[in-house]
């Protein structure tokens, strides 16, 4: 059980009443709002004009007003500083209350007040009925920022006893087994999807326009793309991923590949839509860096390597796992800090499953979990609550199984129910967390017992900076919600979905196509028009808006269709329709409203 020392009670305590406060001023913030501005426009003039201002204004007293202005500006302040000097003792006796005394259930405490603010908040949110009276964002982003603080002092007071339990998770000398099976499979793996995913984009590289991505518009614009170029570079990753799974030459195929798998993977990103494969880009050059290929490979063979316990074989792995954890928090984060509360626990949470069965052309699961909103709505609440967590389950072994098999779940059941389920480029990475060493001992398939080298951390050296630098740099796209290649935040799905939809219809006016349904169409030929919807109510909405029709990128939307389906391709004249429709599949045959856009 839990037990909480005086001090941590004392500590949760003081952040719990300062969270209640808060959430009551949050109330009151229109009150507080107004107070603001009768403040800025009548009082905050008198602290900032000078002297010989004031005496325009108050000729017979500007003196005084002016001391005593100065007096409460600078005099305040000072006072503070003096009390705090004179009880420091006070700063120090708090400043306790954050040091780790526990060091095995340290991490318990900042749990601990996570929950207890994280029932205030929900407390607020429905006690102001569904934050109709308290700002719902307001108060999710004011929970989050609790949480930032607290951890921030946390930290800042235990940063030395925190390093060290980062640095010995990191650097905990294993045997190379996990690493090295992981490069066969994670190599074997790239061969599968160069040839079965991105050898056919090679004929969807002509004849689309370039757009820039954060970055790297300089190279996007230089790079040499042609079909021609891309098959070559798909074949040629092939060959390294090949040699590289087998263990010849590894680290000269390692470093080729690190090229390709950038210019194949990032390269059909350059044309308006993202998808978001960016890990394995991640992944490849970690591993470039890495001792991947120190057993089960030639190499090893020919030079006939010791086998030592080293920091090495698991920094890299490691490094890998707090991607994966990287990736799930700014998705629970961002649905806080841009959906609140609401995304979880309003009507939001079923419209975006209706969205994603629309925009599988009506694709409705058998069990229809919307009869039961309670349930979305609890599983809303869950989900963010596993994406913020799961990095923290990766840094125990007792509680890692809850983020490898919880992320699979996760990712399951909403597959199944709104068919987003990341199945090839992410699930399938999930083998990183098998531990092979384990089982390899278990089996008795290897010894138990190997020679250890202290773990030691030199950032001068290439594989220890390069891939702290990727995750590094990955974790700055993911504060400031950068989407771009090869560095970028995964799709964080925190729009709060409203109960209708505006989409695209398009009637082909050439003889011989009466009739002719395109979204039937693409239904029928697999077209993945959920990759390219959500463009359409942004396209529309910008011109309801603003009067301007962007009507290149629509042109480019029919364009994306005439590709996948090659009837379409003959298609000359076709009119362009704005729809709005409801999302809620009964009654979806009731159209808000349909109007002519443009003519192609």
């Amino acid at each position: 059980m839990f037990k909480l020392r005086k001090s941590k009670f004392i500590l949760l305590a003081l952040f719990t009443i300062l969270s209640v406060l808060s959430y009551i001023l949050l109330y009151f913030s229109s009150e507080i709002h107004e107070l603001y501005v009768y403040y800025t426009f009548h009082i905050s003039y008198l602290f900032t004009e000078s002297i010989s201002q004031l005496k325009a204004y108050y000729p017979k007293f500007y003196l005084i007003v002016f001391l005593f202005t100065r007096l409460i500006k600078y005099g305040i302040p000072f006072l503070i500083l003096l009390l705090l000097y004179k009880k420091r003792h006070f700063i120090k006796s708090f400043i306790n209350l954050f040091k780790i005394k526990d060091e095995i259930h340290w991490w318990k405490t900042p749990i601990f007040f996570f929950f207890i603010n994280l029932c205030i908040a929900l407390t607020c949110y429905y006690v102001s009925f569904y934050g109709e009276f308290i700002p719902q964002l307001y108060l999710s982003k004011l929970f989050l920022i609790f949480q930032l603080v607290f951890l921030g002092l946390f930290y800042a007071i235990n940063f030395k006893q925190i390093n060290a339990t980062l640095s010995a998770f990191l650097l905990k000398p294993i045997l190379p087994y996990n690493i090295s099976i992981f490069r066969v499979v994670f190599f074997l793996y790239l061969i599968f999807i160069y040839i079965s995913f991105y050898l056919q984009y090679a004929k969807y590289l002509d004849g689309l326009q370039r757009v820039n991505l954060p970055f790297l518009g300089w190279l996007i614009q230089i790079l040499p793309i042609s079909s021609h170029y891309y098959l070559y570079a798909v074949v040629l990753g092939v060959i390294a991923s090949i040699f590289i799974a087998f263990g010849f030459k590894t680290r000269f195929f390692l470093f080729l590949n690190a090229f390709i798998v950038f210019y194949v993977i990032a390269t059909p990103n350059f044309f308006g839509k993202l998808e978001h494969r960016q890990i394995i880009i991640w992944i490849s050059w970690i591993m470039t860096f890495s001792s991947c290929y120190d057993v089960f490979s030639i190499d090893s063979f020919l030079h006939k390597k010791t086998i030592y316990k080293k920091g090495d074989y698991s920094f890299h792995l490691k490094i890998i796992w707090l991607h994966f954890g990287m990736i799930y928090f700014f998705a629970g984060f961002y649905k806080l800090w841009l959906g609140g509360f609401d995304w979880a626990l309003s009507n939001s949470m079923i419209n975006q499953m209706y969205l994603e069965w629309f925009e599988h052309y009506n694709k409705i699961p058998t069990f229809r979990v919307d009869n039961f909103p309670f349930l979305l709505m609890f599983g809303g609440l869950l989900v963010i609550l596993f994406e913020l967590f799961y990095f923290a389950f990766l840094f125990h072994k007792k509680t890692r199984w809850i983020s490898a098999i919880g992320g699979i779940i996760m990712h399951n059941v909403i597959g199944y129910f709104m068919y987003i389920n990341f199945l090839i480029f992410l699930q399938v990475l999930y083998v990183v967390f098998i531990p092979w060493n384990k089982i390899l001992s278990k089996l008795k398939l290897i010894k138990k017992s190997f020679p250890s080298v202290e773990p030691t951390i030199s950032f001068k050296k290439f594989s220890v900076s390069i891939p702290l630098l990727i995750l590094g740099v990955n974790f700055l796209f993911g504060v400031f919600r950068i989407d771009s290649y090869p560095f970028s935040v995964y799709p964080v799905y925190s729009a709060i979905v409203p109960d209708t939809f505006k989409y695209f219809e398009y009637k082909i006016l050439d003889e011989g196509y009466e009739g002719v349904n395109v979204h039937e169409l693409g239904k029928q030929h697999d077209f993945r028009w959920e990759s390219y919807s959500r463009f359409e109510p942004e396209i529309i909405n910008q011109y309801e808006e603003t009067g301007i029709l962007d009507t290149n990128r629509i042109v480019q939307q029919w364009h994306r269709w005439q590709i996948a389906i090659p009837l379409l391709s003959e298609a000359d004249n076709v009119s362009v329709y704005a729809v709005e429709v409801f999302l809620e599949p009964e009654k979806q045959q009731d159209t808000i409203c349909i109007y002519k856009l443009m003519d192609l």
